[in-house]
């Protein structure tokens, strides 16, 4: 499932859970997204220096939810992205391992770290869609490769946001080792804190450059833990 489908199910069980112990959570109401897990066949992998990085008090950077801003793609566009055939990875990371690459270049870094601000933004404005505006088209079917066709009542689901409390807004605790590798690619660790879960998590996010802005190409987690 997607980042902000399965972030937003989350929230709204623990919310509908607490005035009813036998309330469902159903998987059309997840649609594509959940912070909790960051599935989509996501291999966990470990990283000496993500692990290292969190000995320090990490400073939260909350994106506040007027940041996102990204075009969402209406349900003719989203399905005629999801009806392209599945593109083969260009090459396939083995579990434990990550490529080295080069260090980024400051540009590249602001880059990129303004995608990834913008798309917690999105989480935090429960704007589903337009986070789906972040991602290139290869991720966007990698996440719905696993779910249930896309419907016109589930994309409506998505278009009506429920905003997140401000106490409940996730928080970039760490953007660390960004590297560019020999496709032109970027990946770099992020550390994000979630308000319903209890420990921060950390993923390694791939972008791909698209024309003036970088764009999510994929994400590869859980590579640690921190205890509060």
């Amino acid at each position: 499932m997607a980042l902000a489908t399965r972030w937003r199910s989350a929230r709204r069980c623990a919310r509908l859970k607490g005035k009813n112990a036998a309330f469902p959570c159903r998987a059309h109401r997840r649609a594509p997204l959940r912070w909790i897990a960051l599935t989509l066949g996501w291999a966990a992998i470990f990283v000496t220096q993500g692990v290292a990085a969190q000995d320090a008090t990490p400073t939260a950077d909350v994106p506040p939810p007027e940041l996102c801003q990204a075009t969402p793609p209406n349900f003719e566009e989203l399905r005629a992205i999801l009806a392209d055939p599945l593109a083969i990875p260009s090459a396939v990371w083995t579990p434990g391992t990550m490529p080295e690459g080069r260090p980024a270049d400051p540009e590249t870094i602001a880059g990129i770290t303004a995608t990834l601000r913008e798309l917690v933004a999105c989480f935090n404005a429960d704007e589903v869609l337009r986070a789906y505006g972040l991602y290139t088209d290869d991720y966007l079917q990698r996440i719905f490769s696993t779910q249930d066709p896309l419907t016109q009542g589930v994309y409506d689901a998505l278009a009506t946001p429920d905003p997140v409390d401000p106490d409940e807004r996730s928080a970039i605790l760490a953007f660390e080792d960004v590297r560019v590798f020999d496709d032109g690619t970027v990946g770099a660790n992020v550390t994000i804190r979630y308000a319903l879960i209890p420990v921060p998590k950390t993923f390694f996010f791939t972008f791909v450059r698209d024309g003036e802005r970088w764009l999510i190409d994929g994400a590869l987690g859980e590579i640690s833990f921190s205890v509060p």
